[in-house]
């Protein structure tokens, strides 16, 4: 007979000589079942609700508890299974049908099943909490049946439900959609027997949880939730913790899955209130069938514990918790784990070499390859420390070989996902508390899985509700040890210690605890129950500080935490690698010499190879062109990017990303000052990669991403300028240089989901998310994000701090000479559709229908496209196309202009600001040509050459503004002919730099701290540096975009420039302070031999206060009062206007002519006031 047939035929066995039963509770009456059991009279009460079905409207909310009914609730009828499907690895095997609901699935499944003596009064209560990953699982599992438990140990058992999946685990950050609404079932549920059980003969001081798996997992969070504390006296702990890899996840891991449901189900809408709508809409099992369709690594489920929620966990983090022991006291606690844990898990995600049908054999490359898979997210240097750990060169049979290299294959899953979790939380949790820990090895001789597979994981609960002692499928052996087991469970349950009655062929229990050397009980038939010490220390010491590093690149509050963790982790892997044999060692040291070596990483998405090399005298890993979205070609083209999809072969990642469509810049192409800006790698539209440098020995390192400027018309991560090899290891950082699309690819507008504009700012973004969820593979940490931007990318910089799917990417911001209020920066949407609009007719796409001209438009070859941006119309410093200011994809329901008026950003980043001496020059030298030339001879002019410079740059101010301008930026004193006219020169710089860059990076920097209070920092500096290999003319002084090749470290890796020692020295300490502040939100200078940096201390900026600037230049870092006020604010004052006059645009319901011309009244008394001029 099968094991069904035997399940079943116990089942028909209680049933005989059965009547009914009535039980009165607080809630109404409960009809159950009594009847004999093995003798024994018990009374079962199946499918009792303890909360109103979660349903439509309440489909994703917080459980409403149970309402009082009239009349019989009837109870005779297992409980539903939540919804979920069915696992159809094979149907008709029994090994893995036995885990599939055998109930119906329903949304309305908020109910638990009884078990209790007839003769029940004030007895322990046994409360099973079901695994089966968070997205599948049933309390009504013929295997859970809770009958053999009560009739033989004189307990109640009670088999609680909660919902799975996304209906139990969604997470929005929403009050209808906040997350972990499956363990608030959970815990009603809890709250529910406390109220309740004393109807049915409990005692509801003596409640203890038992689960396994995800159930073991979620008692664990129960020990910390505030709501469940003093629901329960004792838990046992199956095969799971909380901090298994797979049970729970970040809040934005949570978001990101969830928010890719949402897409997948086609619901996302311009609202999160409207998306849950729409999926309150969507049908079930299109909802399940949906959530296995995301990117997840080895052993990730779709839907599970979030660490932070506003119900569970309150204001607690789960893993910090975890961390910091912050559990509930007084709680007694057995932990358990399996021998074959991870077997069951090879079977579904490594079939190719696990099969059920015969016993795995696996080579030594196979293994190698196979952790290199499992442990893809995994830096590789702990990939590397994880084949040396489980190992063994002892080993020379082959056939031999090949069987043990599967089973640390079995023994490697299991550790890392589930058994040194459980053993790591057992020492924590043993210094303030009784724990008792047990290692279960008994393999069944009824489970249909085959005998290779050992004591898989699961293996134990068929013993613990005793089914060898029900059903005669069971050898003699196998029931006396479920009776064993059965006394040991449920005696900790009554008593708080596991005993057994009659411990003939069985030791005392002890306790888990240093004393004893943490000793635990192998759990197996005959006389072998037994302690013994724990034989997985080695391998749990490992990955005990692979847990410590991943928590320390866990977003949390606590950074004080993490240092000590890495320098354990440091030392460990020291230890790991000493004990390797000397030749292993040797060839490692020949590799490290080498110029130039492959190396190879494994990400979520696949492989990616780099190359390793030597910089200076450190290793270096570059890699070069990664993908991180799809190709923005054909029918993509003007769209909004896709996620990059898994790859089955290997990413060669060693030749430079290209650059995004564009032109070159021909103003001299034999003139280096220019042309060094020009792109040096192809230019394509399919160019959205990314280029990494990272040190080679790089682990939880932070992470610096640059946004290369260019006016959104021109750059590339790639210029020579922007190689991050000296940075990366100069700053013991990784450097990430990321692309976008530029000029109309990247933001052309028109209002329309296939051209909705700033495509460049999501290209940006999506890169953003990229680097977080990938970064971990190069060595870096995710938490620790800094962005660092130059004019155009500064400006992105502060556009991400607006929107809202940037929020928490980063947590600092170096804008270099740019700010999103700059005038060239960003358009209104009816300047941005008028340009688009224009360029759609140069280039023959005039057609009447929007779509017709954007089928036009896509099919229209890229070089006409760039061949004539330049004719839409501009005015002076105006580019073609740059970021809009609404849009319905990055900024959202807000608008970038009224956002930075009304301090609408994340104010928890700490920012650094920066502007250059000499910002001005390099943009007179391109529009007014006239007046400045590169040539060696400094620029003179006359007054009113002046005034005709001043007229043509601020052409579109209104007269006010010019003349003010005029008198703002004149010197009445100045009488020398010659130095008059170098002086009106050197005015048109500053002027042009002032408005179109300085002074709006100097009003944010005051701003910011205003908002920010003590959530954040700020520092400005003013970099007034030049450089003797720049190939500029020294009139031109320190120009816009100066600064980058000192960032960069140019002059340090570059020998044959001609840079001086003294630039050397600034180099070194700029790229001391811009790391510095990455790594701690605080600029600094690193101690060096001889201490010439003691007395260099950058201040922090709060615009009242402290208004202090760092002035770098060589021999002269120092602070500095701010600079420029009367500038900065007539041009203020020119901003405030032009603000006004889009308030206008957007509300359509003022005169323009009137509002600007109060405005202009009202400005002209400020300026006449701060001026102190009449005409």
């Amino acid at each position: 007979m099968t094991l069904v047939g035997h399940v079943l035929l116990s089942v028909l066995i209680a049933r005989i000589g059965g009547h009914s039963v009535i039980v009165e509770t607080k809630l109404g009456d409960i009809q159950g079942d009594e009847f004999f059991f093995l003798g024994t009279k018990i009374r079962s009460f199946l499918g009792v609700p303890f909360a109103e079905p979660p349903i439509e409207e309440s489909r994703f909310k917080i459980p409403t508890a149970k309402l009082k009914w009239n009349g019989i609730q009837n109870a005779t009828v297992l409980a539903n299974a939540c919804f979920q499907t069915r696992d159809n690895y094979n149907s008709s095997f029994w090994g893995s049908e036995m885990w599939n609901a055998n109930t119906p699935i329903s949304e309305d499944c908020l109910y638990l099943n009884i078990w209790a003596p007839a003769e029940a009064y004030n007895l322990t209560v046994m409360v099973w909490i079901f695994g089966g990953g968070f997205y599948a699982g049933s309390p009504s599992l013929d295997i859970y049946n809770g009958g053999v438990l009560a009739a033989t140990q004189n307990v109640i058992v009670v088999n609680i439900n909660y919902r799975l999946g996304p209906f139990g685990f969604l997470y929005l950050d929403h009050p209808d959609a906040p997350g972990n609404m499956g363990l608030l079932d959970q815990q009603l549920a809890l709250h529910w027997i406390r109220d309740n059980i004393a109807s049915f003969g409990g005692n509801p001081q003596k409640i203890t949880l038992f689960g396994q798996s995800a159930g073991a997992a979620s008692i664990v969070a129960h020990l910390i939730a505030p709501g469940s504390k003093g629901l329960f006296k004792n838990a046992i702990l199956q095969s799971g913790s909380l901090e298994n890899k797979w049970a729970m996840d970040s809040t934005a891991r949570a978001k990101q899955k969830s928010l890719q449901l949402i897409e997948a189900v086609g619901c996302t809408k311009t609202t999160i209130d409207n998306s849950l709508a729409c999926l309150r809409l969507v049908p079930a099992i299109q909802i399940f069938e949906k959530m296995w369709n995301m990117n997840m690594t080895f052993l990730e489920f779709p839907f599970v514990i979030v660490s932070r929620d506003p119900h569970f966990f309150m204001d607690i983090d789960g893993l910090v918790a975890i961390r910091e022991a912050q559990f509930h006291r007084n709680v007694n606690v057995m932990i358990g784990m399996n021998r074959d844990e991870g077997n069951y898990w090879n079977i579904y995600n490594l079939p190719e070499y696990f099969d059920k049908t015969k016993a795995p054999l696996i080579s030594r490359n196979e293994f190698e390859s196979l952790i290199d898979r499992i442990f893809a997210i995994q830096p590789d240097i702990i990939r590397s420390a994880a084949k040396f750990v489980y190992s063994d060169a002892n080993c020379t049979d082959e056939d031999r070989r090949r069987r043990w290299f599967a089973n640390r294959l079995n023994h490697v899953v299991g550790d890392y996902f589930f058994s040194c979790d459980s053993l790591r939380l057992a020492k924590q949790l043993s210094t303030s508390t009784n724990v008792f820990v047990y290692y279960f090895v008994q393999i069944s001789s009824a489970n249909p899985w085959p005998k290779w597979t050992g004591a898989m994981h699961g293996y134990e609960i068929e013993y613990v509700f005793g089914r060898p002692y029900a059903n005669s499928i069971y050898n003699r052996r196998e029931k006396i040890f479920s009776r064993k087991m059965m006394e040991l469970w449920t005696s900790f349950a009554k008593n708080g210690r596991p005993k057994i009655t009659n411990p003939k062929h069985s030791e005392h229990w002890p306790k888990f605890e240093n004393s004893t050397g943490f000793r635990w009980m192998q759990l197996r038939s005959g006389s072998n129950i037994r302690a013994k010490s724990p034989s997985k220390s080695v391998a749990c010491d490992f990955w005990d500080n692979v847990k410590h590093s991943e928590y320390s690149a866990f977003p949390c509050e606590h950074p004080s935490t993490h240092r000590p963790a890495e320098i354990r982790f440091a030392l460990m892997l020291v230890l790991v690698w000493w004990t390797a044999t000397s030749t292993v060692f040797a060839q490692q040291e020949e590799s490290t010499q080498k110029r130039n070596t492959e190396v190879e990483v494994q990400t979520r998405l696949g492989i990616i190879r780099g190359t390793e090399s030597t910089h200076g005298n450190k290793r270096i890993r570059s890699f070069l062109g990664v993908p991180f979205a799809e190709p923005p070609i054909n029918e993509n083209r003007f769209k909004k990017p896709s996620p990059k999809r898994p790859w089955n072969s290997t990413i060669e990642a060693n030749t430079l990303a290209p650059a995004c469509y564009q032109g070159r810049d021909t103003y001299d192409p034999n003139f280096w000052g220019s042309e060094m800006w020009n792109a040096n790698t192809p230019v394509s539209e399919d160019c959205l990669y990314v280029n990494i440098w990272a040190p080679a020995d790089a682990f939880n390192l932070t992470v610096l991403v640059w946004l290369f400027g260019g006016g959104f018309y021109s750059g590339s991560p790639s210029l020579i300028l922007y190689d991050g090899k000296e940075l990366a290891t100069r700053g013991n950082v990784i450097v990430v240089n990321i692309n976008y699309r530029v000029g109309p690819f990247g933001y052309l507008f028109l209002d329309h989901d296939n051209v909705p504009g700033n495509m460049g700012m999501l290209d940006q973004q999506l890169a953003l998310y990229w680097i977080r969820d990938h970064i971990f593979s190069f060595g870096g940490n995710p938490s620790r994000i800094s962005l660092i931007g130059e004019s155009a990318g500064a400006a992105s910089i502060v556009a991400h701090m607006i929107a809202p799917a940037s929020k928490g990417l980063f947590q600092n911001g170096i804008l270099q000479s740019g700010s999103l209020d700059n005038k060239w920066s960003m358009d209104s949407p009816k300047r941005a559709k008028q340009k688009s609009m224009a360029l759609a007719n140069l280039v023959g796409c005039n057609h009447t229908s929007i779509d017709d001209r954007i089928d036009c438009l896509k099919k229209t070859p890229a070089q006409k496209l760039i061949d004539n941006i330049w004719s839409v119309g501009l005015n002076f410093l105006e580019f073609p196309f740059a970021i809009v200011s609404r849009d319905r994809n990055f900024f959202k329901h807000l608008d970038g202009f009224v956002a930075l008026r009304n301090g609408t950003y994340s104010t928890d980043v700490n920012l650094m600001f920066g502007i250059n001496h000499d910002e001005g020059n390099f943009w007179n030298i391109y529009n007014l040509g006239q007046y400045f030339d590169k040539q060696p001879v400094k620029p003179k002019l006359t007054k009113t050459e002046f005034h005709e410079c001043l007229e043509t740059a601020f052409a579109v101010q209104p007269e006010l503004i010019r003349t003010a301008a005029k008198y703002v930026y004149s010197d009445a004193n100045c009488t020398n002919p010659e130095a008059k006219t170098e002086f009106y020169a050197e005015q048109v710089n500053q002027m042009v730099g002032d408005y179109f860059f300085t002074c709006d990076s100097i009003w944010l920097a005051h701003n910011y701290p205003k908002l920010a209070g003590n959530k954040s920092k700020v520092f400005v500096y003013y970099f007034d540096q030049p450089s003797s290999a720049n190939p500029w003319p020294k009139w031109t002084g320190v120009m816009h975009g100066y600064e980058i090749e000192y960032v960069f470290g140019v002059p340090l890796y570059n020998k044959t420039a001609g840079y001086t020692k003294e630039e050397m020295d600034v180099s070194e300490k700029v790229i001391d302070f811009w790391t510095t502040f990455a790594i701690d939100g605080v600029p600094r200078l690193r101690k060096r031999t001889p201490a010439t940096n003691v007395n260099v201390v950058w201040e922090q900026y709060d615009g009242v206060k402290n208004t202090k600037w760092m002035n770098i230049k060589a021999g002269t870092f120092k602070s500095i009062n701010e600079l420029k006020k009367v500038e900065c604010d007539l041009w203020r004052t020119a901003k405030n206007m032009e603000y006004e006059t889009y308030l206008d645009e957007i509300r359509s319901t003022i005169s323009s002519t009137n509002s600007i011309s109060i405005l202009v009244a009202s400005a002209m008394l400020a300026i006449l006031e701060f001026i102190q001029f009449a005409p």
